[in-house]
C-alpha cells in the first residue's frame, strides 16, 4: 500500500481529523514509506494517529495493550489507546491520546550532549521500565530462536547485504572491522539469552509529562540481547545530532564513556549484574551499534547526504576500533 497517497483517506474513514503530519518513517530510502504519524482530533479531543504498512509493525498494537495489562510502574506508561485496527495484510492503524511534554534530554536536537543529571534520569527510568516490560506477544522469529550470538551474527550479514552497493566506507576499511567485531560479539554473546523489549527505548521515544514517562513507538518490540537498549540510547543521540552540531569523535568518545559510567553506577546493581559482567555486556552492545551504524545507517542509507555520511564515519569507525580494542582479550 502507498501510504503517501492513501493516509488521508484512511484517517477520514477512522474518524480522525488531520491537523498535520508529525513523522514519516522510511526504510533507508525516502521512497520506501513504512509508517506515517499524524496529529489531529478524534472524537473531539487532541490525538495522534499512526498508520503502518510494514509487516514488522503488525504486533505494535498488541504490544501496547499488553504493556498496559502487565505494567505495574506508577511512573513509566504509554499514551492511552483510543481506537485501532489490526493489520489486515496491507496496513494497520491506531489512535492514541496526545501527550504534551518534553524529552528527558530536551536539547538533544541539535545538541547530542547531555548533563550528568539528564544521564542519571535516563538510567533510572530505564531500570523502572525494564523491570515492568515483562511479556512477549509472539514466539521468537527464526533470527530470535537461538542465543544472542546467533541473533547478532544474523543481523550483521543482513546489514552487510544492505550495504553491498555503497562506496562509503570502502571494503578494505570496512571488512577487517566487520570480521573483528563479529568474532568478539559471537564469543561475548555465546549462550546469552535474548529478552523481549521495546527495542527503541531512547530519548527520542520517551515523552516526559507531569512526573510520568510515556513510551511511544512499540513497532520494533522484539527479542534483543541483554542491555541492548543502553547502546541504543547513545546511538540514538549521536545519529540525531552529531552531524548537525559538528560533534567529532574525541568529544563523542568522552560522551560515550560518561554514559557508560552512569549506567554502571545506576543500572548494574538494581538489575543484579556484577560490575565486570555488566560492563562487558554494555560494551558488546555499544560495538554492535557501531557496526550497525556503519553498515545500515551510513552505508545503506539513501536519506543522508554524502557529507553527513563522511562525518558519521569519522565518528563510528574509530569508535568501533575503540570497542574492539576494549573487548579483545
Amino acid at each position: 500500500m502507498n501510504l503517501s497517497k492513501n493516509y488521508k483517506q484512511l484517517a477520514g474513514k477512522a474518524g480522525f481529523k488531520i491537523s498535520r503530519v508529525l513523522h514519516v518513517g522510511t526504510y533507508y530510502d525516502p521512497d520506501i514509506v513504512r509508517d506515517i504519524v499524524l496529529l489531529g482530533k478524534f472524537r473531539g479531543q487532541k490525538a495522534v494517529m499512526k498508520i503502518s504498512s510494514w509487516p514488522e509493525g503488525i504486533n505494535e498494537i498488541k504490544d501496547i495493550l499488553s504493556f498496559f495489562k502487565n505494567n505495574k510502574s506508577k511512573t513509566v506508561t504509554a499514551p492511552k489507546v483510543l481506537s485501532y485496527k489490526p493489520f489486515d495484510g496491507e496496513k494497520s492503524w491506531f489512535i492514541s491520546e496526545f501527550v504534551k511534554g518534553t524529552r528527558i534530554i530536551p536539547g538533544s536536537w541539535p545538541n547530542p550532549l547531555s548533563s550528568s543529571a539528564e544521564k542519571e534520569e535516563m538510567a533510572k527510568i530505564y531500570v523502572e521500565y525494564i523491570k515492568n516490560f515483562r511479556f512477549a506477544n509472539r514466539p521468537p522469529a527464526l533470527i530470535e530462536s537461538r542465543d544472542a550470538a546467533f541473533f547478532v551474527k544474523s543481523r550483521f550479514f543482513r546489514w552487510l547485504d544492505l550495504a553491498n552497493n555503497s562506496t562509503h566506507p570502502k571494503k578494505d576499511i570496512l571488512l577487517p572491522r566487520f570480521d573483528a567485531a563479529l568474532k568478539i560479539l559471537e564469543r561475548g554473546f555465546k549462550n546469552r539469552p535474548l529478552q523481549y523489549v521495546h527495542s527503541h527505548f531512547s530519548n527520542d521515544h520517551i515523552i516526559k509529562s507531569k512526573g510520568k514517562y510515556y513510551l511511544v513507538d512499540f513497532a520494533n518490540a522484539g527479542y534483543k540481547p541483554e542491555l541492548y537498549e543502553l547502546g541504543f540510547v547513545v546511538w540514538n543521540l549521536s545519529f540525531l545530532s552529531c552531524w548537525q552540531s559538528r560533534v567529532g569523535f574525541k568529544r563523542w568518545l568522552k560522551e560515550t564513556t560518561d554514559w557508560e559510567n552512569v549506567f554502571l553506577k545506576l543500572v548494574a546493581g538494581p538489575l543484579n549484574y556484577k560490575e565486570r559482567e555488566f560492563l562487558k555486556l554494555l560494551r558488546l552492545n555499544m560495538l554492535e551499534r557501531c557496526i550497525g551504524a556503519i553498515l545500515a545507517d551510513i552505508a545503506a542509507n539513501k536519506t543522508r547526504t554524502e557529507n553527513e555520511k563522511k562525518w558519521m564515519l569519522n565518528i563510528y569507525l574509530p569508535l568501533a576500533d575503540y570497542y574492539i580494542k576494549k573487548l579483545f582479550r
